[in-house]
């Protein structure tokens, strides 16, 4: 007959302490238990701050354990106080939500105005031209924030915005010389 020894069954009761302890986790205030630990998934996750590379750029954000049906506000925080509000969204009866800011007109209006803080104009063809004036939004690491706006419930994830690369500069002088992108 073998014999069982008494450090296994320590080993094996402290395990089984540890995971029932982890079992119990609170859920965070406001969170949808049923739908489980609110999460932000942003991409990309680093982008140059050229002013053609924004606004080519497919910006998405999904999200869950939110709550069902309401809506949550995007923005993202980062460097000298910078608050820029990037989405809103509607959440699932499941509780995730896709947002996208790619090619549509409120997309386009929020990367020219909100990240490069330009203006929008029209030339005499009637086309979208884009008005630098000021900088962009400063360079560096961005926390971007899901919040639902009626049970306050949170989730996060980091977004970086680096310098314009020599492709930037280039694409960007070629929307000046093509007229879609103005400077003063």
């Amino acid at each position: 007959m073998r014999k069982h020894s008494p450090f296994g069954f320590t080993l094996l009761l402290i395990g089984a302490i540890s995971l029932s302890a982890w079992g119990c986790a609170t859920t965070p205030p406001g969170a949808d238990p049923a739908a489980g630990t609110p999460r932000l998934t942003v991409s990309p996750t680093t982008v140059t701050l050229g002013v053609a590379k924004i606004m080519g750029t497919r910006f998405t954000f999904q999200g869950s354990g939110f709550p069902a049906g309401e809506n949550v506000i995007i923005a993202a925080s980062g460097p000298k106080d910078t608050y820029v509000t990037l989405a809103l969204a509607r959440v699932n009866p499941d509780g995730t939500f896709f947002e996208e800011m790619s090619d549509g007109d409120t997309a386009r209006l929020v990367k020219a105005t909100a990240i490069l803080k330009a203006d929008i104009t029209r030339n005499e063809k009637m086309e979208a031209v884009l008005v630098i004036s000021r900088p962009a939004i400063p360079v560096g690491k961005y926390k971007v924030t899901a919040t639902s706006m009626i049970k306050n419930v949170t989730a996060e994830a980091a977004l970086e915005f680096d310098e314009p690369s020599g492709i930037d500069f280039v694409m960007d002088w070629l929307g000046k010389v093509t007229g879609k992108i103005a400077y003063k």
